[in-house]
């Protein structure tokens, strides 16, 4: 059973009770990611992340490392597009002195200059590991080709300038004009009450003095415009790395559960219709595979695949094909009804696990403010018809372009600079 509770100083707790679990998953989540950074602000929030684990007033580095392993706990962040959050996972009986811990770094880091510029360096690093793995760079690459110069369309990480110039104070002023204003949750799931929970946050607020502040609204975010164009980088290595795609549907848009299950049927799987005859009948490549994204204004459909120059052109005319072909035809009836079956396996193996139950909730609260019942996501899916998936399929692949990145050998640049599949307007 999920609930939702408000204090009165504004932070929102979300509680998953499962009382059989012996463990929690916790999570202190903002509304904060890379597409609402200015533009002389590439990579700040990701950069936040980094700092808060790196000491407080009375905590340093090692002692909030050395407290969670003691525990048990494993302890991590995470930064993406839209959002932001730090998360422990430990056995229930460590829940309050989890969240004291989980608290003073939200709250009271201590962004010490050596730290900081430790952590340059290792965010640099980072973003040259990420510039290096052709797999990960034409991610970036198709960003950059699906959403131009937005903020969606940029690395999460930041680049090279805006991380190598960027100043301690500049951090401490984007953490402090967001973390102390815009709305924390705080998320629980496992062997806890939400009675407990509620109680427990409310000591710590006030023997703590951990926020004073005043919550204001979410972010203002601009709605993306797709470029549709086709970037290549030409490298030398054996492989040649695509992914290409077109713009889908948000959060809001009901249109995703559709999506949901044609993204099944086409590549989501090793059954999958490009998986099996890329892959498995035509041995062309290793790899292939289909992808729904969404964000909470848009999303995107992606397919991605590697391959030798040589096969290159034929994976291409085979993806074609097959896109075509549904297109043209349709999925069949049995292809959606064992999409619905493989959705619903995942959802309840999905549901075993306490920390994408953590996760799912404060989504929900970030997209929706409110919580939906399992059942309520499942009745979504069964109700898709073969008339809603051939809508979504006219308006992603008659109606919309798709864009490509690719990374590979000089001589695959030919086959993709200029490429289009035969059924895009």
């Amino acid at each position: 059973m999920s609930k939702k509770m408000v204090l009165d100083n504004g932070v929102t707790l979300l509680v998953d009770e499962i009382p059989t679990s012996g463990a929690v998953s916790l999570g202190a989540w903002i509304d904060l990611g890379s597409r609402d950074e200015s533009d002389n602000e590439r990579g700040y929030a990701h950069m936040i992340e980094h700092m808060l684990f790196k000491g407080t007033g009375k905590r340093s580095a090692y002692d909030i490392a050395a407290q969670i392993d003691s525990f048990g706990g494993e302890i991590n962040g995470s930064t993406s597009k839209e959002n932001t959050y730090y998360f422990v996972n430990v056995a229930a009986g460590h829940w309050l002195d989890t969240l004291d811990i989980l608290l003073d770094m939200y709250f009271k880091s201590s962004f010490r200059k050596a730290e900081f510029e430790r952590e340059r360096l290792i965010i640099l690093d980072e973003i040259n590991m990420a510039i290096d793995d052709p797999e990960d760079y034409v991610g970036e690459l198709f960003s950059r080709a699906m959403w131009g110069e937005h903020p969606l369309g940029l690395p999460v990480l930041g680049d090279r300038e805006s991380i190598g110039t960027v100043s301690l104070e500049d951090v401490v002023w984007f953490h402090r004009r967001h973390y102390s204003r815009r709305g924390l949750i705080l998320s629980i799931a496992g062997n806890i009450t939400a009675g407990t929970f509620k109680k427990g946050v409310e000591r710590l607020f006030q023997e703590r003095g951990y926020f004073n502040g005043k919550i204001t609204e979410g972010p203002e975010r601009k709605k993306p415009r797709t470029w549709d164009k086709n970037f290549t980088e030409l490298r030398d290595i054996t492989q040649v790395h695509v992914l290409c795609g077109v713009e889908a549907y948000g959060y809001a848009d009901e249109s995703r559960f559709p999506l949901a299950l044609l993204n099944m049927v086409l590549g989501s799987s090793f059954s999958s219709r490009l998986f099996q005859r890329i892959r498995e009948e035509k041995g062309l490549c290793y790899s292939v595979a289909s992808m729904a994204i969404n964000y909470s204004d848009s999303g995107e459909f992606n397919i991605g695949f590697s391959t030798s120059p040589e096969n290159l052109p034929v994976v291409l005319d085979e993806i074609d094909s097959e896109l075509l072909d549904v297109v043209k035809r349709g999925i069949r009836r049995k292809e959606l009804e064992l999409a619905k079956d493989k959705f619903r396996g995942n959802f309840i193996l999905a549901k075993e696990s306490i920390e994408w139950k953590m996760i799912r909730i404060a989504m929900q609260e970030m997209l929706y403010g409110k919580l939906i019942p399992y059942d309520e996501t499942l009745s979504r899916i069964e109700g898709v018809t073969s008339e809603a998936i051939e809508e979504v399929v006219h308006t992603l692949f008659r109606e919309r372009s798709f864009s490509f990145a690719s990374v590979g050998p000089p001589v695959h640049e030919a086959h993709v600079k200029d490429f289009r599949f035969s059924f895009s307007p």
